[in-house]
């Protein structure tokens, strides 16, 4: 292995057998060079027809591919493979699970001419979906319109194809939900959204703060009202170090005071991944 140019733990990794492996690593680690190498390794008890690798992008699998072809070509001991190199099962999930398909169209029931959709037409499949399980859930008197009607259509309609693209964060965060009903997973979700916007605030707080002072410094002198909705600002965000009586002056005795809307700060909604990390 060390003619390979290997490390003793990718040596380990290429020569292991009896049982299944994890390896991680990080990228330019040699990841695709030790892949290739345990193939190449394996085929000494294995034909190329025998075997498949699997990847998770069209361009891993190309390269891998590549590099196999090459080192099958350029060893002596692997001539014997060179003419099974056309079979070599390289490839990502999809292109493996197609090649299933086709070559058991009886069983699979589908034409062999089938091909993997790209992601425009995967999305817009996606979509069309969504929108019929909305439909017949609108239709049906079960639970799924009780959630749609508490939920709303608009909503639903958004969000449901973001859930389905995250299906497995979605299934961790509702398996971690304690309860088994509506009302337990929506207090424990409420409770997980106003942890997740305090820690937020907290956050923000002492840059918007700061803003908001100098934004008031900004404007001294103009109206009342933007003085008012400033120091309100600065009171909710509850900042010890900034004292609204220090950044505007004192409205004069007998000055109007416009009215003006006071607005929750709206933040933002943390997504699924996030919520299963606060859970």
């Amino acid at each position: 292995m060390e003619a390979l140019g290997l490390t003793p733990e990718q040596a380990e990794i290429v020569a292991h057998r009896g049982s299944d492996m994890l390896v991680t690593a990080g990228a330019g680690s040699g990841k695709t060079r030790v892949l290739v190498e345990r193939y190449l390794s394996l085929l000494g008890e294995r034909r190329i027809p025998e075997m498949a690798a699997v990847t998770f992008t069209d361009a891993a699998a190309t390269e891998m591919r590549e590099r196999v072809r090459r080192e099958v070509h350029g060893r002596p001991e692997l001539a014997h493979h060179r003419s099974d190199l056309d079979e070599a099962v390289i490839g990502t999930i999809h292109s493996l699970c197609l090649r299933i398909l086709r070559e058991h169209p009886v069983e699979s029931a589908l034409d062999p001419a089938i091909r993997v959709l790209n992601e425009d037409e995967a999305e817009l499949e996606l979509i069309k979906a969504c929108h019929d399980a909305l439909e017949e859930a609108a239709e049906a008197d079960d639970h799924r319109a009780l959630a749609l009607r508490e939920m709303g259509v608009f909503t639903m309609t958004n969000h449901l194809p973001k859930l389905v693209r995250q299906r497995d964060e979605v299934e961790k965060a509702y398996r971690a939900m304690p309860g088994a009903s509506l009302e337990a997973w929506a207090d424990h979700a409420r409770t997980l959204m106003d942890a997740f916007r305090s820690e937020a605030a907290e956050e923000a707080r002492p840059e918007l703060a700061h803003l908001v002072s100098w934004l008031g410094d900004a404007h001294t002198g103009d109206s009342d009202a933007l003085h008012i909705s400033l120091s309100d600002a600065l009171e909710a965000l509850g900042n010890a170090e900034v004292d609204p009586n220090e950044t505007f002056r004192r409205r004069p005795t007998g000055t109007a005071v416009r009215p003006h809307v006071h607005e929750e700060p709206t933040t933002r909604v943390p997504n699924l991944e996030e919520i299963g990390r606060l859970v």
